[in-house]
């Protein structure tokens, strides 16, 4: 069961955020009895936290009504900043515990805190016919 906050910031304007955090290691969701969590409610505090935001700008917004536009609102787009921060632990495929490379070398891999990833994305029209 997964555990999960949201907070989602929409003011007027072309702008809004958004932010979410919620278990990192969530329990096997086929069953629901693992460790005594029957309910599904109890948030594990000590297997870390996935904090999730993103941030949009909107370009061009479109009236609801495009058939009573008498000017070209140009083309509307929506850019999109974003990223999460995993604050749990993970087996680090690439080193082992006496920090040499694990493939070459063999051994355990050793244990990392934190893993993260920032992305982007423009969703914009390119053409539309003429109105």
């Amino acid at each position: 069961t997964v555990m999960f906050a949201a907070a989602d910031d929409n003011p007027p304007g072309n702008t809004s955020n958004s932010f979410g955090i919620q278990g990192g290691n969530p329990e096997d969701p086929t069953n629901q009895n693992a460790n005594g969590n029957a309910s599904g409610t109890r948030f594990n505090m000590g297997t870390g936290a996935l904090l999730m935001t993103e941030l949009q700008y909107a370009i061009n917004p479109q009236p609801d009504d495009m058939s009573k536009v008498t000017k070209d609102p140009g083309l509307p787009g929506v850019y999109k900043l974003g990223g999460f921060y995993d604050t749990g632990r993970f087996p680090d495929y690439r080193y082992n515990t006496d920090g040499t490379s694990l493939g070459a070398n063999g051994g355990t891999p050793r244990w990392d805190r934190g893993n993260w990833m920032v992305y982007g994305i423009v969703d914009q029209m390119l053409w539309r016919p003429s109105l």
